[in-house]
């Protein structure tokens, strides 16, 4: 929902053409999903060496970071396809990253119990950054002053905090003891 008031009420972009530069991307997600969990690099979380590399999760965050920090065009048509082209670009590095992350749990446990636990935690922790995010990121347009200059540092520190929750897939579990 922030994608699309962005796009409407600070780049000025028309809403048909604005749901269109979110729906496209999500329609492409459709398509990227299977073809990514029936690819080698989809298929690579079902060895028990395999590890997702730091520069997937990295990836989805610094293409976040560019979706909302649009150059100033000169026509909100170029603001549609800058923003749309990022968006699919980061739902593409988000898949690149998530569908072996989705597998991984297969693979840290045989015990079918062990593995509840897991995603349990896993999806009690994700749906509450989801929570916090949804809530926070307005606020921090607002605090950084609206427009183009608050959605901007609103995705910096965004793209941060998932940065940092993603790259803590890679951290080994005596961690967090």
């Amino acid at each position: 929902m922030l994608l699309l008031y962005f796009l409407t009420d600070t780049l000025a972009v028309p809403a048909a053409l604005a749901g269109l530069a979110v729906f496209l991307p999500k329609a492409w997600d459709v398509i990227a999903d299977p073809l990514m969990g029936t690819s080698p690099i989809g298929r690579e979380a079902a060895s028990a060496d395999a590890s997702l590399p730091a520069h997937r999760a990295l990836a989805m965050s610094v293409t976040y970071v560019f979706l909302f920090t649009v150059p100033a065009f000169e026509s909100p048509l170029e603001s549609f396809w800058y923003v749309m082209i990022l968006f699919t670009l980061s739902a593409t590095a988000y898949t690149v990253f998530a569908i072996p992350y989705v597998a991984m749990p297969a693979e840290m446990s045989e015990d079918s119990n062990e593995r509840v636990r897991i995603v349990s935690y896993r999806m009690t922790f994700a749906m509450a950054g989801a929570i916090v995010g949804s809530a926070f990121a307005p606020w921090l347009v607002f605090a950084f002053g609206g427009g183009r200059h608050g959605y901007a540092c609103m995705s910096l520190i965004v793209g941060a905090v998932c940065a940092a929750a993603m790259l803590a897939v890679f951290l080994p579990p005596a961690a967090f003891n």
